[in-house]
């Protein structure tokens, strides 16, 4: 009890915590803002959060712009193929209240089956890169079975990261207060958070990675 706020105390760690968050959350934003960026920032984000536990001697801010610049190119390469195949898969959900053809109920569930393995697809694919050197291809297929082989672990990860934007959009001051929070710290939380889960995930496989 009397070390509480001792250098080595349970705050001063929960405060030590709370700003290299913050730190973190400041990059991804800054990061994230060409959009275009963003498949990059996100693997940045979980190059740092998915080691934060372990001991390391170099900072938060070395250590995201080393993350950043390593998986720049394959990050931003997938991040471009996912908006792509979401923007057809979109307009086909928004053109298909005007579709004649047959099948129409195997046309809708189809689009929707897809785009929900895409969703799965892009919250895991970006931490793998983080975790994992591996080219698209190999990547790819890999995010594909794990999502199989963990589909609990996976839907938890997606309810994580949509539990928040649902509560949002509860009332438009709690959509304030979400974006202050996000502003600050939110995207860095949800990603500390997650990062239990992609943990189990990606320690199964680490010995069978190429």
């Amino acid at each position: 009890m009397f070390n509480l706020f001792e250098m080595d105390g349970p705050f001063y760690r929960a405060m030590a915590k709370v700003a290299d968050l913050m730190i973190v959350n400041f990059l991804f934003i800054i990061t994230a803002l060409p959009i275009f960026t963003l498949g990059a920032a996100l693997s940045a984000l979980y190059g740092v959060l998915l080691n934060y536990d372990a001991k390391r001697e170099d900072n938060i801010f070395v250590r995201y712009i080393r993350a950043f610049k390593q998986n720049w190119k394959q990050s931003t390469v997938m991040n471009l193929l996912v908006v792509l195949i979401s923007s057809v898969l979109i307009t086909n959900i928004v053109l298909y209240p005007s579709y004649q053809g047959g099948f129409k109920l195997l046309v809708i569930s189809s689009l929707i089956i897809a785009s929900i393995i895409l969703f799965l697809f892009s919250i895991l694919i970006y931490p793998y890169f983080a975790k994992f050197h591996d080219s698209i291809k190999n990547a790819s297929k890999n995010v594909l079975k794990m999502i199989a082989d963990n589909i609990f672990r996976t839907l938890g990860i997606a309810c994580i990261s949509l539990t928040p934007i649902g509560i949002m959009l509860l009332s438009a001051e709690l959509l304030l207060l979400g974006l202050y929070l996000f502003l600050f710290i939110g995207f860095a939380l949800v990603g500390y958070i997650n990062s239990r889960l992609l943990n189990q995930i990606f320690n199964k496989y680490l010995n069978h990675s190429h």
